[in-house]
């Protein structure tokens, strides 16, 4: 499977579920500690700048996605585990549900703005 180019990106305003910043606690798919959360988006509050932001986060989606699988996201079959998920997946818990997505955000490295 060819590896995709890595790029940092902006993302609209989220609430954070599940934070994982002072210590790695999951594992990636090779086997290595991850820091991490959930990010929590409402896309119907999003100012136009955000829906900006949205749209290009969701166009990169889409070429790691033809770089890796070729395939586009919205042609993945539905036993796939998409990169965003509906906030209804997760209805029982709190800031998830109607209206809301979300993303697993995670990282080998360290967030840089978590401090002691």
């Amino acid at each position: 499977m060819a590896k995709a180019e890595r790029k940092k990106l902006w993302t609209p305003v989220f609430r954070v579920s599940y934070p994982h910043f002072d210590k790695p606690s999951s594992f990636d798919e090779a086997g290595k500690k991850t820091y991490g959360c959930h990010a929590i988006f409402t896309p119907s509050k999003f100012s136009e700048k955000e829906k900006d932001l949205w749209q290009a986060m969701k166009k990169e989606l889409d070429v790691q996605a033809m770089a890796v699988l070729k395939k586009k996201t919205k042609d993945f079959p539905d036993s796939y585990h998409k990169a965003i998920r509906d906030g209804m997946d997760k209805e029982d818990v709190e800031g998830y549900g109607e209206g809301k997505k979300f993303i697993n955000l995670k990282s080998e490295a360290r967030p840089g703005a978590v401090g002691k």
